[in-house]
């Protein structure tokens, strides 16, 4: 069984009232977050707490993977992956970015 933790928050500056509501799985990880409009974005993660997607709501994704010491290690959106390349111990070496172009950290 799942719980779920809803969670709502309303600013007024101005006469502009903006609400953003969220929902939290056991773990006090953020599921979904909703605007004013309802507009939600879905967060799913991993069995260790890590983002592996969000889903926007016009059905666009950002998918996340990780090394097996949980660094990130891509990420992917409409523009491509960018891969992340880490040393031995597990410092950020490289960036990779869609359009291939690359950078270095010494």
């Amino acid at each position: 069984m799942r719980m779920r933790q809803r969670l709502t928050l309303c600013v007024t500056r101005r006469s502009l009232v903006t609400s953003k509501s969220f929902v939290h799985d056991p773990n006090g990880n953020v599921t979904e977050r909703a605007d004013f409009n309802n507009d939600n974005i879905v967060y799913e993660y991993d069995e260790n707490n890590r983002l592996l997607k969000k889903t926007y709501p016009d059905d666009s994704e950002v998918s996340f993977t990780y090394t097996p010491t949980g660094q990130r290690e891509t990420v992917t959106d409409v523009r491509g992956t960018t891969a992340y390349v880490y040393d031995l111990r597990d410092r950020l070496k490289e960036v990779t970015n869609p359009d291939n172009t690359k950078i270095s950290y010494t």
